[in-house]
Order: C-alpha cells, then sequence, then structure tokens
C-alpha cells in the first residue's frame, strides 16, 4: 500500500504521466470533499501489468493544484484508502484564522476581508439550527463546533472548513451551517466576500 502526497503535479499532464508508467483509466470518477471543505475529483486507474494493481487519484485546489494518489492490490483496499484521506483536514488556501489584514490586490479594493464573528451574526438573515445527532445524544456529547468560513459577496456561504469539533456532532453543524444566509458585506458601497469563524453549540436540555 501506498499513501502519495503531491501539489506539484499540472492537472492536464497527470493521465500522460501515470499511462507512461503503467497505468490505464478504469472509467470510474467521482466528487469528492476532502476534511474540511477541499473539493477533489476522483479518477481511477488500473495498472496494464499482472497482477492488477489499482490506483485512485484525488484532484483538488489548494493552493494552486492538490493530487492525492493511493495505490493497493485491491479495489476494497482503495475505497478504506479513499476514506482515510477524505478525513485528512487540509487547511484552505483562502486564509489563516489567525492573519487580521485583508486579503487585498494592489491598487483596488479587498477581494476579501476577514470580519469577527460578533460582526458577522449581525449580518445573518437566514439561521438553519441543526437537528442533535441520534448518536450524540445517547452518548450524552455535547460541545461545540468552531468553523472558518467564506462567504460570497451574496452572502452565501462558500466553503465551510474546521477548526474544532466534536466528531458526532460535525456533520450536523456543517449541514445546518451550509444553509445559512448573510446580508452581503459592503466596504465602500461595494459588497465583497468575507472570511468568519462560526461557532455552533449543542447543548443536551
Amino acid at each position: 500500500m501506498e499513501l502519495v502526497y503531491s501539489d506539484k503535479i499540472e492537472t492536464g499532464g497527470r493521465d500522460s504521466i501515470l499511462q507512461s508508467k503503467g497505468w490505464e483509466s478504469s472509467g470510474h470518477t467521482g466528487y469528492y470533499t476532502l476534511g474540511g471543505g477541499v473539493p477533489a475529483h476522483r479518477s481511477d486507474y488500473r495498472s496494464k501489468t499482472e497482477p492488477p494493481r489499482y490506483l485512485t487519484l484525488l484532484d483538488g485546489k489548494h493552493h494552486g493544484n492538490l493530487d492525492l494518489i493511493v495505490v493497493a492490490d485491491s479495489p476494497t483496499r482503495i475505497e478504506e484508502l479513499v476514506k482515510t484521506t477524505r478525513q485528512m483536514k487540509v487547511q484552505p488556501d483562502w486564509g489563516n484564522p489567525e492573519e487580521s489584514l485583508p486579503l487585498t490586490v494592489p491598487g483596488s479594493l479587498p477581494l476579501r476581508v476577514r470580519i469577527s464573528e460578533s460582526v458577522n451574526q449581525t449580518l445573518l438573515e437566514r439561521k438553519v439550527q441543526p437537528n442533535y445527532p441520534e448518536a450524540a445524544r445517547k452518548a450524552h456529547v455535547q460541545g461545540s463546533v468552531v468553523m472558518l468560513a467564506h462567504i460570497s459577496t451574496e452572502g452565501a456561504i462558500k466553503t465551510l472548513f474546521v477548526l474544532s469539533d466534536q466528531p458526532l456532532l460535525t456533520q450536523a453543524a456543517l449541514d445546518a451551517v451550509s444553509q445559512w444566509r448573510y446580508k452581503p458585506y459592503l466596504l465602500q458601497g461595494n459588497a465583497v466576500e468575507v472570511e468568519t469563524q462560526i461557532t455552533v453549540n449543542f447543548v443536551l436540555h
């Protein structure tokens, strides 16, 4: 079994590179989200030689191009490895939550600004309450899920990155917050994208 991380394979050349190394497409494709909210496209390959080996490429966008490649001796093992890679947390390339300076293009308004959670709450127009997961309720699990959110100029959630969580509560928080809507954040009269922290608290009653 191999797990390979690379951010240097150019999208246009990956198929030819793999073919030159003895792999051919098996036709299976799909879309996934790597841990933390990085979208990735899946492509599957099979070795041209016997006994067969199997390779899956997860191709995402992260500081340019991000490729995660897993290789194994059976499709079952491939699925196990893909499941593991999807649980990895990959810091999004749209900012460091500890930085406070806006992301700017010289000579123009910022494309995106970082605002506090309290300021962001004043812009909230539609809030969907998360469903308390039954497994968490039975296990008496409560706590907070803290996310870094990227909000569009229209006020829709574009991306959510989990900063800290309780595993049994995380998906419920993501499902709810992804439906939240905000008033556009205006800077000098122009709507700009926002980066902010969102905290969802789960309390048993």
